[in-house]
């Protein structure tokens, strides 16, 4: 969290601000005509959790109580059992570059498809997780948002950001470069 990400959330780009890093990636959010609501709804969420540093983080079960009603109830319940763990970075390197492209569409398909709980999207928000940061979003026409986050390198997880948009109301979210 960075005094400068909260004041953009609140107050947008000043004249001339530049990225740091890697740059931004922009997440375009296709809407059915809703898109200034899919943006105030993502800030509303926005302006709740990324001023929450580390040390102040809530659990879960806090989280329920401050985030709004609407929003809880829009993520898929808690998994009893947790998923296989993924590759880990020596198995990862033994893949051939052919098995290593399919396992990335395949996780970029789930990632697409994929119920979220709160728990993991509460997990990609935390400040020690989060590997992107906000930049600006605004709708570009009643059927498009537009959100540029700030990066680092890439690549990079964006699952949670383009989860938000589409609880906040998006069909379909897609990254651009």
């Amino acid at each position: 969290m960075s005094v400068d990400e909260i004041r953009r959330i609140r107050s947008g780009l000043r004249p001339g601000e530049k990225p740091f890093g890697f740059g931004t990636v922009n997440l375009v959010g296709r809407c059915d005509g809703n898109a200034e609501d899919v943006v105030a709804r993502c800030k509303d969420i926005l302006r709740l959790v990324i001023p929450v540093d580390e040390k102040e983080w809530h659990s879960v079960d806090e989280w329920r109580k401050i985030l709004p009603v609407w929003f809880v109830r829009s993520f898929a319940p808690e998994r009893k059992e947790k998923p296989r763990a993924a590759l880990d970075y020596e198995a990862w390197l033994k893949l051939s570059d052919d098995a290593k492209k399919g396992r990335a569409r395949k996780t970029e398909k789930y990632n697409r498809e994929a119920e979220w709980s709160l728990e993991a999207w509460l997990f990609w928000l935390h400040p020690s997780e989060r590997p992107w940061r906000y930049w600006d979003c605004s709708a570009a026409n009643p059927d498009e948002v537009n959100w540029f986050v700030e990066v680092d390198g890439w690549p990079n997880a964006l699952g949670a950001p383009m989860q938000l948009l589409k609880v906040c109301g998006a069909d379909e979210v897609v990254y651009e470069w």
